[in-house]
């Protein structure tokens, strides 16, 4: 784990609270409100994700009964090309393996704090800065700006409809949602950014590792951020088919943040965010609304008091396209310390 950057130290002689360089706390053991809310978070992602886990496996035989077949896709942008079927018992297989990854990702996001929270009991900024801590205020801010996008298209009458939700049944729709999650992540984290950058990696570094770019946590150079906005440009134009243009901005700056997430933190940090943002898209299935709308709500709270954050005191080190190298350096360490730089 990391412990800021070169100039942490200078204004941390200085008296400074936060570096002003890569917003890092500079004292560790004052915990500052933002991040114990932060924490909390965490804990209404974990619920969500948690409920729906258990709904799909309390109702599992029912859910693949509803389908034929499941078609998996190659998707850019606005358009969309069938690889090949799920049918029989694939589909059952499918629907298991899904479950399956979003539970164990979200199992070493808890993981991971749990063991910086013994390592490092007194560096709370520690805590709130692990994968799943930063996936849930990336997630509060993605949510806040969707509500503030559909508030805004409203006024022109161009709210993002919503209207193919009632061709599914409740099962179909708690596959979909929770499918996305994964395969989303799959399609435009792993194949539009992690994928280019293992080919990048194999020509200009001969590297051994390059395989490990496809998981993510290899840091922010400028050709991953290249990679970060080409992909959220395919991934808001893919919601246009059925929810609208006005969808489209919307899903782009959610996509900006879910590559920002994949490159920073690792792939399971990027699944465990879109599992529980389209989860509390659909949540009506799981039949906890009261607590849902808890949960969502006080998540787009959280994301107000992020963006406070984040406005005073920014990570310039990660803005700074200037100084910023072209591509990461060869990569020394194995998969388990590049998802746990931070």
């Amino acid at each position: 784990m990391t412990d800021g950057c070169d100039q942490c130290d200078m204004w941390r002689r200085k008296g400074a609270l936060y570096c002003p360089v890569c917003g890092r706390c500079l004292e560790p053991t004052k915990r500052p409100i933002i991040d114990t809310l932060i924490l909390l978070g965490v804990t209404a992602v974990a619920f969500i994700i948690l409920a729906n886990t258990l709904y799909m496996v309390l109702n599992f035989a029912s859910i693949c009964g509803e389908f034929g077949g499941i078609y998996a896709r190659l998707s850019f942008g606005l358009w969309d090309f069938d690889l090949w079927t799920y049918r029989g018992i694939w589909i059952d297989i499918y629907i298991a393996a899904l479950v399956v990854i979003e539970a164990a990702c979200l199992a070493y996001g808890i993981w991971r704090i749990w063991t910086v929270l013994k390592e490092k009991p007194s560096d709370y900024h520690a805590q709130a800065t692990t994968g799943i801590a930063t996936a849930t205020a990336a997630l509060a801010v993605s949510l806040l700006v969707s509500v503030v996008g559909v508030l805004i298209s409203s006024l022109v009458d161009q709210v993002p409809s919503t209207d193919w939700l009632d061709n599914y049944s409740t099962y179909e729709l708690a596959f979909l949602f929770t499918q996305a999650g994964f395969s989303e992540e799959m399609m435009y984290r792993v194949l539009y950014i992690g994928v280019p950058m293992t080919v990048i990696a194999l020509i200009l570094r001969r590297d051994k590792r390059s395989w490990q770019y496809l998981f993510g946590g290899f840091g922010i150079s400028r050709t991953a951020a290249i990679l970060i906005i080409i992909s959220s440009v395919l991934f808001g134009l893919a919601h246009y088919d059925g929810w609208g243009w006005s969808k489209v901005p919307l899903a782009l700056a959610g996509g900006l943040l879910f590559g920002y997430v994949y490159s920073e933190y690792g792939l399971y940090a990027c699944i465990i965010m879109h599992t529980a943002n389209d989860v509390m898209s659909s949540i009506g299935y799981l039949g906890l609304p009261f607590l849902t709308v808890i949960a969502e709500f006080s998540l787009i709270g959280l994301g107000v008091l992020v963006l406070i954050h984040w406005a005073l005191h920014p990570n310039r080190k990660l803005l700074d396209v200037k100084n910023m190298e072209n591509f990461p350096q060869k990569l020394e360490m194995n998969l388990k310390e590049q998802w746990e730089r931070h």
